[in-house]
């Protein structure tokens, strides 16, 4: 089953938070990702975005679609480049496996966030609608 690593930006601030307060006195590390095997994947919230109207072009082969997004990234002014994926592309030549749950381990994440009584959420349909309806209030997205 595919899956999407990606945890929502407030829920992530908010555990950084408690975990920094929770280990004030020593140095622990957590790998920040959505342990969950509910099959949402990235093309799971295209797909989504797809359907509420969202320009989007899909692009099925993988080769096609890496040499599109590097053309496109190509073309931004030199200071957003090195802000965006560029310099990055050698991680992502080839397409990964698709597994089930993440590949990057999260059980300390996962289990001290349980001690502290956070649950940490999924990626829902309703989440996604709320991104897109505050990036339209940003001016970010165009209306429909």
């Amino acid at each position: 089953m595919p899956h999407y690593d990606g945890l929502p930006v407030d829920f992530t601030a908010s555990s950084i938070v408690a975990l920094a307060n929770h280990n004030a006195d020593r140095y622990i590390t957590y790998n920040l990702v959505n342990p969950h095997h509910d099959g949402i994947s990235l093309d799971t919230v295209i797909n989504w975005l797809i359907q509420w109207g969202i320009n989007i072009k899909k692009i099925v082969n993988y080769d096609d679609w890496l040499k599109e997004f590097e053309a496109a990234m190509s073309t931004l002014p030199d200071t957003l480049k090195t802000q965006s994926y560029l310099p990055l592309l050698y991680g992502i030549k080839k397409p990964q496996d698709v597994i089930s749950g993440s590949i990057i381990p999260s059980h300390r994440f996962s289990s001290t966030l349980k001690e502290l009584s956070l649950d940490i959420p999924s990626i829902t349909p309703a989440l996604i609608r709320k991104y897109i309806f505050d990036l339209r209030q940003l001016g970010m997205i165009p209306e429909k």
